[in-house]
């Protein structure tokens, strides 16, 4: 049996929280764990592993370029992607961030991003969009984020 990929996705805007969530709980490799900001995002990610942090850079209490270096400062050697509506790869690579995402992100764009870090942490399975992908039910995921 295949172990699952431990995701963070820390972001602080429930819309983008919720299309990442529904774009990966779609595949049944990736187990997420979601949190609103940096801060806590540090917390999560020094007492359990993931696989890969998805770190937006703007968010309230601590933002993602903070969060970043206090865990790399922590030895904290995983996986971090910024997801960011600003072009910022290079402030985002010198806080100790792997890679980015540039929001606003196409369904495709992810995928392909995804598919990419999957390759790099050894999982073989491709992520596919679900057949439902085009039709996502914001209300159902906000009330999953929620519970």
């Amino acid at each position: 049996m295949l172990e699952k990929v431990k995701i963070l996705l820390v972001e602080d805007d429930l819309k983008t929280a919720s299309l990442i969530y529904e774009i990966l709980s779609s595949n049944s490799i990736y187990e997420i764990k979601w949190v609103e900001n940096g801060a806590i995002a540090v917390e999560a990610a020094l007492k359990e592993t993931y696989d890969i942090v998805f770190m937006d850079v703007q968010m309230p209490v601590m933002d993602g370029i903070e969060a970043t270096r206090t865990l790399r400062i922590a030895g904290y050697s995983g996986l971090i992607v910024a997801l960011t509506a600003y072009f910022e790869k290079e402030k985002c690579l010198a806080a100790g961030m792997n890679d980015y995402i540039q929001k606003p992100f196409s369904m495709r764009d992810f995928i392909r991003k995804m598919n990419e870090l999957n390759y790099k942490k050894g999982v073989n399975e491709e992520m596919k969009p679900a057949p439902q992908a085009e039709k996502i039910d914001l209300d159902k995921i906000f009330n999953k984020l929620n519970n």
